[in-house]
């Protein structure tokens, strides 16, 4: 009769962390924009460059994890990335 709590308890885990991996868009990322500052020189060939935006979270397992950026043909591009959990490999 011991056993059944922790398998309860397993299964519940599983089922929060799946969710978590959720792919689906969100529409509650910068519904007011990206707001951009002005570029400041740092060291001899990086930049720095103030970028701030609001989110809506909708429910507490959309995590805010991670910033990714690329720069092509003078255009820089921002993802952010919600709901990965920490331990995951990429």
């Amino acid at each position: 009769m011991m056993r059944i709590y922790p398998t309860i308890a397993l299964i519940v885990i599983s089922l929060c962390l799946t969710s978590c991996l959720d792919k689906r868009p969100r529409s509650f990322f910068a519904e007011d924009g990206i707001i951009v500052g002005d570029a400041k020189k740092v060291g001899k060939e990086d930049i720095f460059i103030p970028i701030s935006f609001k989110t809506q979270i909708v429910h507490s397992a959309q995590i805010f994890h991670d910033v990714q950026w690329a720069e092509k043909n003078g255009v820089i591009y921002i993802t952010a990335v919600f709901n990965e959990p920490p331990f995951s490999k990429k």
